[in-house]
């Protein structure tokens, strides 16, 4: 994933979501996808579908077969802050978000990262939605 960097402090949030009993298809052709403004490309696996929604980048993954209920998911969404914060203030702030608007809501683990050289901070969460899901989230604060 590169970033480029935003003229005003914004947030750029990554997640996967899978199931927790189900796994991730094992890596493959990597296709990529460049924000129309050129804020950020990011790479995702050559057979989901890209469907971009209201400002928000969605990638699904293929149908597993006729029952498969659930497609493996990424999403990129962006917001502007409304006041200057670090990554880590924002994530916390998220949580704390999560933990009341998500049904299950159980942090696993999260902590500090660097993503295509950039800081971030990471989640590991869980929660009900219909059934156990387990997420991924990157968040970096940008500009």
């Amino acid at each position: 994933m590169s970033l480029r960097k935003l003229t005003s402090l914004s947030i750029f949030t990554v997640t996967v979501a899978v199931l927790l009993v189900g796994s991730i298809a094992e890596a493959q052709q990597l296709v990529p996808y460049r924000d129309p403004t050129s804020r950020y490309q990011i790479n995702y696996p050559a057979n989901w579908q890209r469907q971009p929604m209201n400002g928000i980048v969605v990638a699904l993954s293929p149908q597993e077969s006729a029952t498969d209920t659930f497609r493996e998911n990424m999403n990129v969404v962006m917001e502007r802050l409304p006041s200057p914060m670090t990554v880590q203030q924002y994530s916390m702030a998220s949580i704390r978000t999560l933990q009341q608007q998500m049904p299950g809501f159980v942090l696993v683990e999260q902590g500090p990262a660097v993503v295509a050289g950039m800081q971030a901070h990471y989640m590991v969460y869980t929660h009900q939605m219909g059934r156990n899901l387990m997420v991924l989230a990157y968040n970096f604060v940008i500009g």
